[in-house]
């Protein structure tokens, strides 16, 4: 992996190779942290911005295409400010205060460039997010079907690495990460009187899997879930 924290790097390296290897057509969509441009991994720059709002702020989002050496296509997502840090989630052991505004707004342009897709009649079978950094992903699209009806037809999928991590926020952030008030009741991301990310990924993912059948498993027990 260019940038890794722990196995959800492993996963997200190994996984899409795997199925490039058995025919599909995958893309990575990630943040452009700067370990990308140090590697050498050459991309090229998409001439028109997306425009993503969250809570009233919008935010030009600037898109980077790639091909790795094992033919997955990879884009970067790159927001002024956000992504261009020497740590991926905090340094010196905290994390980064604007967390929760950094990987919605990574959420919200993945779901924008899955709506793309399905609008142009060439849509994503499936999207796959991996644990609370793309948690809001699969409520984000189910918004954008009301522009895009065509994309209901890709389904989304978010695997479990670490429940360790759950994306916990002040309920105050709601807007801020792009979600209405209708969001915050026990059904949804309400958690505590806090928000949770993951838990708002959990029920509204299409379908839901752990990285092995023992992490489910653990999950499913009162000390490990």
């Amino acid at each position: 992996p260019f940038v890794k924290v722990g196995g959800l790097a492993d996963v997200a390296a190994a996984l899409p190779k795997a199925l490039r290897a058995l025919g599909h057509n995958v893309t990575l969509v990630l943040p452009r942290f700067p370990a990308f441009e140090q590697g050498g991994l050459p991309v090229a720059r998409r001439p028109t911005p997306l425009r993503v709002s969250l809570g009233g702020i919008t935010y030009d989002v600037t898109l980077f295409d790639g091909r790795l050496a094992s033919q997955v296509d990879i884009v970067l997502v790159d927001v002024p400010g956000m992504y261009d840090r020497a740590g991926v989630y905090g340094e010196g052991g905290q994390d980064y205060g604007d967390n929760g505004a950094r990987f919605a707004a990574l959420s919200r342009a993945a779901a924008e460039i899955a709506r793309q897709r399905a609008a142009t009649g060439s849509p994503f079978d499936v999207v796959h997010c991996h644990d609370w950094p793309t948690a809001l992903v699969p409520a984000f699209m189910r918004e954008a079907t009301k522009e895009t009806p065509e994309l209901a037809a890709t389904k989304t999928v978010l695997t479990l690495h670490n429940v360790a991590h759950q994306g916990i926020f002040a309920k105050e952030q709601l807007g801020a990460l792009g979600l209405g008030w209708e969001h915050f009741s026990v059904e949804g991301a309400e958690f505590y009187g806090k928000i949770n990310l993951l838990k708002l990924g959990i029920v509204t993912a299409d379908a839901v899997t752990t990285v092995s059948p023992t992490y489910a498993r653990e999950l499913l027990t009162e000390e490990g879930g």
